[in-house]
């Protein structure tokens, strides 16, 4: 997948920060900041190795599904359950458009 430098959503224009060394944690993946209207997005992964590009897509994917919620304020992603249920739809989003050659 080709991560763009930038993306809309819900009619905003989302500036893609990639790759983005985390400089607090290297825990994070990637993270939409939706006051500054970014999503930063990781290429190493916890030990700084080169994370595979399917990961990296995924969260991308990730990162756009947070932005769609909090866009549109359905907090379909809230609370205790809300990142395993989005990392869930990203996995399944990713699967449909690798399946179907949407995508590379």
């Amino acid at each position: 997948m080709k991560i763009p430098k930038s993306i809309k959503v819900g009619g905003h224009t989302l500036e893609i920060k990639y790759p983005h060394t985390f400089a607090e944690t290297n825990e994070f993946w990637g993270l939409l900041n939706n006051a500054k209207k970014i999503i930063y997005l990781a290429d190493t992964d916890t030990n700084g190795g080169r994370r595979k590009d399917s990961c990296i897509a995924v969260t991308f994917i990730h990162e756009v599904l947070h932005a769609i919620d909090d866009f549109t304020n359905c907090g379909v992603f809230a609370g205790p359950a809300g990142e395993k249920n989005i990392q869930a739809f990203s996995e399944a989003i990713y699967q449909v458009l690798i399946d179907n050659e949407m995508m590379q």
